[in-house]
């Protein structure tokens, strides 16, 4: 936030937040589902999920009809409210070891939209 001199008056300039571009590119998804519901997008470093209900700060993920070698932890990064009392959150995965992000990417490869 800055004051900026109009005239007289004194306003307020509000910056928008400056977000840092993302490692992994989101690959859209169709009929892929997780602990929290529908997955939007993944990639090896998060995900966009629907879910009915909102979620805790940290949580372990798990896939409707896949096992991962190792645990996945995601943190809720952000959270919106959807119509139908569902939410839209925004997670980051925590410690992502190379075989799990090959684990991710095979996951999001077979569930990619378009292409299922």
């Amino acid at each position: 936030m800055r004051l900026r001199r109009d005239g007289n008056k004194l306003k307020v300039e509000r910056r928008a937040p400056v977000q840092k571009p993302r490692r992994y590119g989101r690959l859209p998804q169709e009929h892929l589902r997780c602990n929290l519901g529908e997955i939007i997008d993944i990639s090896a470093g998060g995900m966009c999920v629907v879910s009915d209900h909102f979620p805790p700060l940290t949580m372990q993920i798990s896939f409707t009809g896949y096992t991962l070698l190792e645990p996945l932890v995601a943190q809720r990064m952000w959270c919106k409210p959807r119509r139908g009392s569902k939410w839209e959150v925004g997670l980051k995965f925590v410690d992502v070891t190379p075989a799990l992000a090959e684990g991710l990417t095979f996951i999001a490869r077979a569930h990619r939209l378009g292409h299922v």
